[in-house]
């Protein structure tokens, strides 16, 4: 901690002179910096003062010079705070004129957000230390704040369509080679030949709603896609809020050895049947397949434990959760009723298929009104 301490925040000094010297020298890089930058990028505080007074002059349609710059920030009396006519003057002192700002730009966000990320592990570290909060909800909080700072660091813009358009035919190309080898589907096999071809498998980022009436066997049909996923090799987690994780398995056992449920109920087995489940056991030991049956789990909940489960196995295929309207809010709204709570879980199970890269398939009890509150939410 002391030699980091001396070290100080990660910071770029000399690239942050360079932005704000070469849009003197160009104004036309503004543009640019405004769509690569955030004043907050900049480390000095008078870096970020004088870049926010551009932005200012720009949007004022006046050329961003010495005189713009500074009747700015005299106005919002920052004249003096970020070193007065001296040094707006010598930040054109050794800029070459740039096309571009990019490099610049870049260097300056990998500082940025290496900054966050310390701030982050500052606030993890501390909210540990002081004990107030429950563990699983501390990891929760700041690991959805690394997600949305990794995602920051991508930087988006205009692209043109023709690379795009290339990499479209190459995954068709891809696609079409894949059916023709192997006769499957292109995302994640339900074990169900009419539902494979209607979907095509599950499909990564995908977030599908199993409906039907209480009783009509949606979990005994969520099990079975989830058990062909996982014998084909897929990692697989199941969160199952109305069963215990040991009899979903006993029913699994059964679906396996292929025994009707009620002879295991009624203890009525011979020496086959025991043959059968034992292989039926075998099979499932080899699944890359995760239970997990607490009661109430909330979205951040599925989300921390499903990112668990990723970085251990290296993957994550595909997540089922029986079913939705046992779910709990995260932030619970005691004015808004249960139909508006469950179409917001349904929004925050779409951003984690969405974050994690995988389907989630989530059970729901079916009802007209289920139906009407749920489904436009999802179509926005």
């Amino acid at each position: 901690m002391d030699e980091f301490l001396e070290r100080g925040m990660p910071q770029d000094l000399e690239a942050e002179r360079a932005c704000l010297g070469g849009i003197l020298l160009d104004n036309l890089l503004i543009s640019e910096a405004q769509d690569l930058l955030d004043s907050d990028d900049f480390y000095l505080d008078s870096h970020q003062r004088i870049f926010r007074a551009m932005l200012f002059v720009s949007s004022q349609s006046s050329p961003i010079d010495f005189i713009s710059l500074t009747g700015r920030l005299r106005d919002q009396a920052e004249f003096e705070r970020v070193g007065g006519a001296t040094y707006i003057a010598s930040l054109i002192d050794g800029v070459p004129r740039q096309d571009s700002l990019k490099y610049y730009a870049a260097r300056l966000r990998q500082k940025s957000i290496a900054r966050k990320a310390i701030r982050i592990g500052a606030r993890l570290q501390a909210r540990m230390l002081e004990g107030e909060d429950d563990n699983s909800e501390i990891l929760s909080d700041h690991t959805k704040e690394i997600l949305e700072l990794n995602r920051a660091g991508d930087q988006g813009g205009l692209v043109h369509v023709g690379p795009i358009a290339q990499k479209a035919l190459e995954r068709i190309e891809a696609l079409c080679d894949f059916h023709q080898a192997r006769a499957a589907v292109s995302g994640i096999p339900s074990g169900h030949t009419d539902v494979d071809a209607f979907t095509c498998g599950w499909q990564r980022q995908d977030l599908i709603i199993l409906a039907a009436r209480p009783s009509q066997g949606k979990t005994a049909l969520a099990m079975d896609w989830a058990q062909s996923a996982a014998s084909a090799g897929n990692v697989v987690a199941v969160f199952s809020l109305e069963m215990s994780a040991e009899r979903l398995m006993t029913r699994s056992l059964a679906g396996q050895a292929k025994i009707d449920s009620h002879r295991i109920a009624s203890a009525y087995l011979n020496r086959d049947d025991w043959r059968d489940l034992a292989g039926g056991l075998r099979r499932i030991h080899d699944m890359k397949l995760w239970v997990d049956d607490s009661s109430g789990v909330k979205t951040n909940q599925v989300r921390s434990r499903c990112e668990r489960l990723k970085l251990e196995q290296g993957r994550l295929d595909l997540i089922v959760i029986d079913y939705l309207q046992l779910m709990a809010n995260n932030h619970p709204h005691p004015a808004r009723n249960r139909e508006q709570e469950v179409a917001e879980i349904c929004r925050e199970l779409k951003a984690i298929a969405k974050d994690l890269n995988c389907p989630l398939i989530a059970l729901s009890q079916f009802s007209m009104w289920n139906v009407l509150a749920i489904f436009p939410s999802l179509m926005v």
